[in-house]
Order: structure tokens, then C-alpha cells, then sequence
């Protein structure tokens, strides 16, 4: 009977010793099995930090506005009829805009020549104190908000509802907002680079002509008027710009947006030495408007080397190959090789 027991109690016997046979990785250290793959990174990845100049000013944000600009309104009451021009046409003195119907003019003329009566005198009361406020806020004696809101009771005091805006292209500038803590830092005649939103790859240049005497009650902003230095400007009003006025220059470290990684409160890039990635926390300054980078107040150098566009999965000490250059204008994509 013991022989029919014997055979089980040896197979047993061997399958707990292969249990505790390690696999093909038994043994191995658990960093050896987790280290990173190898990236493969082409010269197009990189970007080698040098000292370049830039503008030192306070940074404006504003939009493109015309200089020369006019609403047509209706005297009376009336129904129109036709429209002659459509939005963004070009238009010359004398050319026909809107016909009204002159039936119901005639049928109420009567009764609008009394009502034009009262509404011009409002009219010339709110014209007389816009004229005043003109002359004291080219004096520097009150804010061009309050000259606009003047403007703006006068206009209500005309009769009739707005029927057509007509703007002269040419006359474009670029009426901005600065914080008031950088006043000191502002006069007229300072140059100021800034770009229009729908232009991207141009950058545009322009002079302070008027600083506002008052800064804004609620947001502690300063406006001030930017005009284009040359012919080269938007045909478009009312497209968001920023840029920064010049007040100085001086040569600093700078580094790419796209190569800047946020998480919380701290920010870092990803620089390539000895082979390897390094995670280093930065330390940015304000970002330039006009070029899209940061200065860098600390943790790089002159020299070093950053990824361009880092990915989410990079790990600390991840060590890095290099291929050779494709020659081509596109970048080359961080490739992972095992």
C-alpha cells in the first residue's frame, strides 16, 4: 500500500521546489527592472540658452482702434428702406449709404421739428461741456474717461439710432492699458513693439503719442495712445494687441515657453548634461509679450541645453543618444529606444 502513496508525495516534492525557482527576472534589483528606456533625441529637440537683449518696460495690452471715425444716425424716426453698402466697403463723400422711407418722414415732420428743438438744446448743452472737457484734458487737467463719457451723453442727446459706423483704415493705432505702478517708467515718444492677434508672425512698431492724465478708478490702469511708425498696420479695428514699451534694454537669459513645465507652485525644465536628463526647478521672470519667452532668474546658465517641448513621461537622470541631423526644418520627434 505504501507504494501507491510514494509517486504523489515525490511530485509534490518537486513542485514546491519549482515554485520557489525564481523566473527569468528573479533575482535582478527592482531599479534595474524599472530603469527608463534610452531617448533618442535629434539637434531639433534642443535649445542652446545664450544672453540676448531685451526690452526692459512696462508690458501694455490693449486693442487696434481707428483714429477717424464717425456714426450716421437718422434726425427722425423713419423705416429704411435699402442699404447701399455692406460692412467693410469702401466709401467716399457724397456716396448714397441708406434711403429712408420719406412718407412716414412727411407724416411725422410735424411733430419731429418739436422734438428737434428740445433735443438740440440738450444737445448743445452736452456739445458745450464735451468742448470743455477737450481743452482741460489737453491740459492734463482731467482723464480721457471723463471726456469720454461726455462723448458718450452727447451722442444720446442726438436724435435717432445709430444706422452706420464709418472708420478711415488709414488712421489706425493701438490704444492700450498700462498698469499705474509702471508711470514712472512711461513718457511720450517712447518706442513700443507689440503684436496684433490674427498677425502672427508680425511685429509691429509704434510711438506713445498721449498718456492719460487719470488712471482708471476701478482697475488702477493708465490708457495711452500708440501710434504706428509706418504704413505697415491692421485694416481690421477692435483686434486684441500686446506688447511692451521700451523704457530700456539689457542682455539676459532667456527660455522658451514651450520648454517650461508647471506643476503647482514650482516650475522646471529639462536640461540634457553628461548624457542625461536633469529635472532643474527654475526661477522666470515676466514673460515677453512680443517673443513668447521668459527671462530666467535662476537654475540655468549660459550654455546649457534644454528640451524644446518636453513630454509627460521623462524621468530624472534618463539617459539620452543623439542622432544625427536630418537637415530638415521640421523638428525630429523625442523618440523612447529600449
Amino acid at each position: 500500500m505504501s507504494c501507491r502513496f510514494f509517486v504523489p508525495v515525490i511530485l509534490a516534492t518537486v513542485l514546491v521546489a519549482a515554485c520557489g525557482k525564481g523566473g527569468p527576472g528573479a533575482g535582478k534589483p527592482e531599479a534595474a527592472r524599472a530603469a527608463p528606456p534610452t531617448l533618442l533625441l535629434a539637434p531639433e529637440d534642443l535649445r542652446t540658452l545664450s544672453l540676448s537683449p531685451r526690452a526692459q518696460g512696462p508690458v501694455v495690452t490693449g486693442s487696434i482702434q481707428p483714429e477717424r471715425r464717425a456714426d450716421l444716425r437718422a434726425e427722425v424716426s423713419s423705416v429704411v428702406l435699402q442699404v447701399f453698402k455692406e460692412n467693410g466697403e469702401a466709401v467716399r463723400r457724397g456716396d448714397l449709404l441708406v434711403r429712408l422711407n420719406d412718407t412716414a418722414i412727411r407724416d411725422s415732420l410735424q411733430s419731429a421739428d418739436e422734438a428737434v428743438r428740445a433735443i438740440s438744446q440738450a444737445f448743445d448743452q452736452a456739445e458745450r461741456q464735451v468742448q470743455r472737457l477737450k481743452t482741460l484734458q489737453a491740459q492734463g487737467m482731467t482723464s480721457m474717461q471723463a471726456l469720454e463719457d461726455a462723448e458718450v451723453r452727447r451722442n444720446n442727446a442726438q436724435t435717432g439710432k445709430e444706422l452706420v459706423k464709418v472708420i478711415d483704415p488709414r488712421s489706425m493705432r493701438f490704444e492700450g492699458l498700462v498698469s499705474a505702478d509702471r508711470m514712472h517708467e512711461m513718457k511720450v515718444g517712447q518706442r513700443v513693439s507689440f503684436r496684433v492677434n490674427g498677425y502672427p508672425h508680425n511685429d509691429f512698431d509704434g510711438t506713445i503719442k498721449r498718456i492719460d492724465a487719470a488712471a482708471n478708478a476701478t482697475t488702477r490702469q493708465v490708457e495711452v495712445i500708440v501710434a504706428f511708425n509706418g504704413a505697415d498696420m491692421p485694416r481690421v479695428a477692435g483686434l486684441y494687441a500686446e506688447g511692451r514699451i521700451e523704457a530700456g534694454s539689457a542682455e539676459v537669459l532667456t527660455v522658451p515657453d514651450s520648454a517650461v513645465v508647471r506643476a503647482g507652485d514650482v516650475t522646471h525644465v529639462w536640461r540634457v548634461k553628461d548624457q542625461a536628463l536633469q529635472k532643474v526647478a527654475v526661477q522666470l521672470g515676466e514673460r515677453d509679450a512680443r517673443r513668447g519667452d521668459y527671462p530666467v532668474i535662476s537654475g540655468l546658465s549660459a550654455g546649457d541645453r534644454v528640451l524644446r517641448a518636453p513630454g509627460s513621461t521623462l524621468v530624472d537622470g534618463q539617459k539620452v543618444e543623439f542622432a544625427a541631423p536630418s537637415g530638415g526644418a521640421a523638428s525630429a520627434p523625442i523618440v523612447a529606444k529600449p
